[in-house]
């Protein structure tokens, strides 16, 4: 919805590669019309996302460019009518983590090159964004280790004074 105030959309998605297998994409939003989904993992190697990601290029299709993808075997739609679509790759550093994509299912191309340019925008925020949540549940999951290991440590050296007031009183 907040990509339709930029640019018509009549659905959008964001798509992560699967680190193990960059074929894999998990769908972690994806809008239809005025429909949000639940997040899901596919494996679609040669879909539009797919293509933006491998070749690292954003790009706008129409009906008739789509056609001709699908019909030179670059791209496949997963039963998908051809149509209007611009796209972007996730980049974090020199690692593409995704790509974002945008459809339209108008004949007539609602798409300009502009917004090439403004979706390789929206996915370089997305990017940052998505990096930002995974540095910060990396640092919570790293956070947590530590706290536990010094309760354990803790626990160990109460253990250890514990022991050595038990000989010194001994002793004495």
């Amino acid at each position: 919805r907040a990509l339709n105030t930029l640019m018509p959309a009549q659905s959008f998605a964001i798509a992560l590669l699967d680190p193990e297998d960059d074929e894999r994409f998990s769908y972690v939003y994806a809008a239809d019309r005025d429909t949000d989904s639940e997040p899901w993992a596919v494996r679609w190697p040669r879909s539009r996302l797919a293509h933006v990601a491998r070749t690292r290029t954003p790009m706008r299709l129409t009906v008739a460019t789509t056609e001709r993808m699908v019909e030179s075997g670059a791209i496949e739609l997963y039963g998908l009518p051809p149509s209007a679509w611009v796209g972007a790759p996730l980049i974090v550093g020199d690692r593409v983590i995704g790509a974002i994509g945008a459809r339209h299912d108008d004949a007539d191309d609602p798409y300009v090159d502009g917004d090439v340019d403004l979706m390789a925008f929206i996915a370089r925020e997305v990017a940052v964004g998505i990096e930002r949540k995974r540095a910060g549940d990396e640092l919570a999951a790293l956070t947590r280790t530590l706290e536990e290991r010094v309760v354990a440590r803790t626990a160990e050296l109460d253990r250890v004074i514990r022991g050595a007031r038990c000989s010194l009183y001994r002793r004495l």
